[in-house]
């Protein structure tokens, strides 16, 4: 597991496909915690799993991320 820490934005995607590579279990928050629909844009690009922990704080926030999927 990685965790992020908000460190990325979307446009590092290229860069964050490459942690695929390694098998990890999840990458924890690698972008800004309130950006669940650029998580969601990533996720559906990424094999490995993101794990957004404190960032989903309602329901709201959940039914957000799974619209975006791709």
């Amino acid at each position: 597991m990685a965790d992020a820490n908000s460190a990325y934005r979307l446009k590092d995607i290229e860069m964050l496909k490459k942690l695929d590579n390694l098998d990890l279990i999840m990458i924890e928050q690698p972008l800004e915690p309130g950006d669940l629909i650029d998580h969601a844009v990533l996720q559906a690009q990424l094999k490995t799993s993101i794990c957004l922990d404190e960032s989903i704080v309602s329901l709201d926030d959940a039914e957000k991320t799974s619209t975006y999927r791709i």
